[in-house]
């Protein structure tokens, strides 16, 4: 059974509006919400931070430091005609770096250029003595309660002319006013760093050189020529033996008769490599570095306000 589509209500109540009072700047013509300059500050932070490299990684020297400036809270208290402003970040930094030295050549070293990446925080407050212009607020939310008056009649042994008189407790009645007022907020405008990075646990090092020294033994046949005269009945001829040197052929001449070639073989150890690793000093690899560093920070701290521009 399909059910009947729930039919609402399209009215809609009319409300009332009526023209607020605005306060702006003093001025004449069109109101507009512009952000308005409170004050420009240059802010010098120090930092100082020890950064470790991965572990199996032996540092030769640094190639390249990239950075990159993050403001992450910049809140101003008001007081009187100035404030303080507390101001919190971190600086993004990326190390190119050469690591794991080895040298294949007796004047060359290769290595590995592999990069980290870190985040260098930062925090401080400043104290402002003055503003170039008032920030608007912030205006107190209130709140304030109001009641209604009961009476109700008193049991036995009071007159019966005479109630109980007081608040309504079933009842609770309350009016509150809630402003929402513009923040101030800063504005990056611009950063410089000044820093000096060294390494904390540099030492001489050695780096492996790899090298082969083969002793080849060849796996050789010597081989020689003899020649020798034919067999004949009866009678047995002995063979001479030839005397064989590595790598040589020997010839033994017999009577000039009818020859055949008789080869001979000789077995030699198989090649053996020896294979060793000489050892070639430089300057030194570190796992750890220490930066000391200068924060100079240039912003704008702002807040938006109703402005009458001039006519």
């Amino acid at each position: 059974m399909e059910k009947e589509p729930r039919i609402r209500s399209a009215t809609i109540n009319e409300c009332i509006a009526d023209e607020a009072q605005v306060y702006a700047i003093d001025g004449s013509g069109k109101i507009v919400k512009i952000p308005v300059l409170l004050q420009s500050l240059t802010i010098q932070i120090p930092t100082h931070a020890n950064i470790e490299f991965p572990e199996c990684e032996h540092v030769l020297e640094i190639k390249d430091i990239k950075k990159r400036v993050f403001l992450s809270q910049c809140k101003l208290l008001h007081s009187g005609n100035g404030g303080t402003l507390f101001i919190s970040g971190f600086i993004r930094k990326n190390i190119q770096y050469a690591s794991n030295p080895i040298s294949c050549k007796r004047s060359d070293i290769q290595t590995n250029i592999k990069s980290l990446t870190v985040n260098v925080p930062f925090e401080c407050s400043t104290k402002i003595e003055s503003l170039l212009s008032e920030p608007v607020g912030p205006m107190f939310n209130t709140r304030e309660e109001f009641n209604f008056m009961i009476s109700t009649p008193l049991p036995e042994g009071y007159p019966e002319k005479d109630e109980l008189l007081s608040d309504d407790l079933s009842q609770f009645g309350q009016q509150s006013t809630q402003y929402f007022n513009e923040l101030p907020f800063c504005e990056l405008v611009k950063a410089k760093i000044i820093e000096i990075d060294q390494s904390l646990n540099r030492k001489p090092g050695k780096i492996i050189k790899p090298s082969h020294e083969k002793e080849i033994l060849l796996e050789c046949t010597c081989v020689a020529k003899e020649e020798v005269s034919p067999k004949k009945r009866g009678k047995r001829r002995k063979k001479k033996r030839s005397l064989f040197e590595d790598g040589a052929t020997v010839r033994v001449e017999l009577p000039k008769e009818k020859v055949e070639v008789v080869k001979a073989e000789k077995e030699c150890l198989h090649c053996k490599e020896k294979k060793q690793k000489k050892v070639t000093s430089f300057e030194g690899i570190f796992t750890e570095m220490s930066e000391k560093m200068v924060l100079d920070l240039t912003i704008n701290l702002l807040q938006k306000q109703l402005v009458k521009l001039p006519e």
